[in-house]
């Protein structure tokens, strides 16, 4: 119930895989921003699937078994934007779209079980 290990669970999962010049920051309590260098790799789609799978990975947290699920969203300079504010908010609106639909999948997948 440490709030710490998993804020340093979320630190270890966004290293792992990590790029010269690439940057993640906290930002807030529960929100991560990452700064990538040009994509290299494939399309920005692959790497928020090679991201989610690294987080999402069951890992050992103080002895016990831990996984967590996130929610990406993406915004790539200058194709989307041109100054930040522009670039966090279409992220963050693409991040709440991919919870969303993420959610509404869970509850159709129970609801069919």
């Amino acid at each position: 119930d440490d709030p710490g290990t998993l804020i340093s669970y979320l630190i270890q999962a966004f290293r792992e895989g990590s790029r010269e010049g690439d940057m993640a920051i906290r930002h807030g309590w529960d929100e991560f921003i990452r700064f990538l260098r040009q994509s290299a790799g494939g399309p920005v789609e692959e790497l928020l699937e090679r991201i989610r799978k690294r987080v999402e990975a069951p890992r050992e947290v103080d002895g016990y078994l831990a996984s967590l699920r996130i929610s990406l969203g993406a915004a790539s300079f200058p194709e989307d934007g041109k100054t930040m504010d522009e670039l966090l908010k279409l992220a963050d609106q693409r991040m709440y779209q991919e919870k969303n639909s993420r959610t509404e999948k869970t509850q159709l997948s129970e609801k069919a079980s």
